[in-house]
């Protein structure tokens, strides 16, 4: 188990050292064009933001559906 977990770290120490390696001209570290090339992309951006407005859409419903829920409990319970 402790042998994994040195591995596991020098491992981590090998690809942080590979990811602020400059790259180019400019000097920029090979994490930053990577995350401009990869990551920070339109499919990227498409993605989160259907996330973004699906989570959105599902809370709505959910809290739309608690007070539903909660007026038909109240109007149940309430003394006529």
């Amino acid at each position: 188990m402790l042998r994994n977990l040195l591995i596991f770290l020098l491992l981590g120490i090998v690809w942080l050292f590979i990811f602020s390696l400059p790259v180019g001209h400019q000097g920029k570290r090979l994490f930053s064009l990577g995350y401009y090339y990869i990551v920070d992309t339109r499919l990227v951006h498409l993605v989160t933001d259907l996330v973004s407005t699906t989570a959105h859409k599902t809370k709505d419903t959910a809290n739309d559906m608690v007070d539903d829920i909660a007026n038909k409990v109240d109007h149940q319970t309430s003394p006529q």
